[in-house]
């Protein structure tokens, strides 16, 4: 499938620091108000990673194949879920029958990868969990990964068929690439900012795939921008310390001094926090080697 991407270690230690926040959030650190932007980084993540390992294989192939991806993706995720959730019911059926019980109830939505959607249809809260929680509460931020996963590349696909049909370039796709998916980034921001209702609780625009899509889309982005050489591919030393160390800076403040339960989050801070994360990627990926 194509020729080996460049290995980016950097991308690592944005992927640590999402690590620690998520933890600190949920060990409830008071100096991480804020630490569930970790999920945000690790969106753009997976969007940026993702995408790239698409369009290398679409330009390279003239297709993607979507059987071997699929299943590449489903060889790497789904051992470790099953794996965990087997694990979580056994363990929780002998010391907490209510977690067993719990668990049993989303224990399917969880291992198939729609676990948010199942938590929103049933209301459950993901900030005022009545009692003691699920132990797959945490899946929901997977089972949005696992539909763009299935969603997104045939949206690549349909687009690249289309431009090759009509017999237009690489210039043209890559055009047509961008403004698909700045379009979809740009309404899934939207619909956060209108879903959301301060007078109501906030988990089914948190958890939504529809709402949250827009990090991995921009991360999509940045991987398109990227690998279509529509932005500079090396940055010079000095830039580059200035682009990732002040986009971090902005990032960890926002994530010490702004509560997690303010409306801010809601009407463009995720959207702010996903846009400081791009120009980090962007900032390692562009670093000199």
């Amino acid at each position: 499938m194509g020729k080996k991407r460049r290995y980016i270690t950097g991308l690592d230690g944005i992927r640590a620091i999402a690590v620690i926040m998520v933890l600190a959030y949920h060990l409830k650190l008071a100096l991480f108000k804020s630490g569930f932007l970790g999920v945000t980084v690790f969106f753009v993540l997976s969007g940026y990673l993702i995408t790239g390992i698409l369009i290398s294989e679409v330009e390279e192939e003239g297709t993607i194949d979507l059987k071997n991806f699929w299943l590449r993706r489903i060889r790497r995720l789904v051992p470790a879920v099953m794996s965990m959730a087997v694990v979580i019911i056994f363990v929780s059926a002998v010391v907490n029958r209510i977690i067993f019980t719990k668990g049993c109830k989303d224990f399917l939505a969880s291992v198939l990868g729609f676990n948010n959607w199942w938590q929103i249809f049933n209301k459950v809260s993901y900030f005022e969990a009545a009692g003691v929680p699920s132990p797959f509460t945490h899946c929901w931020s997977l089972a949005i990964e696992t539909q763009f996963y299935l969603i997104y590349p045939l949206i690549l696909l349909g687009i690249y068929k289309l431009v090759k049909s009509r017999g237009e370039g690489r210039a043209k796709r890559g055009l047509l690439f961008v403004g698909v998916t700045l379009l979809l980034a740009l309404i899934s921001v939207i619909l956060m900012i209108i879903l959301f209702d301060p007078q109501q609780d906030a988990s089914r625009v948190y958890y939504g795939t529809d709402t949250r899509a827009f990090s991995l889309l921009f991360g999509a982005l940045l991987a398109i921008l990227w690998e279509y050489r529509m932005v500079p591919r090396r940055l010079s030393a000095s830039v580059n310390m200035v682009l990732g160390s002040v986009s971090f800076a902005v990032l960890l403040v926002m994530t010490i001094a702004i509560n997690g339960s303010s409306n801010f989050w809601y009407r463009g801070g995720q959207f702010f926090g996903t846009i400081l994360t791009v120009l980090m990627v962007y900032a390692v990926s562009g670093r000199k080697t």
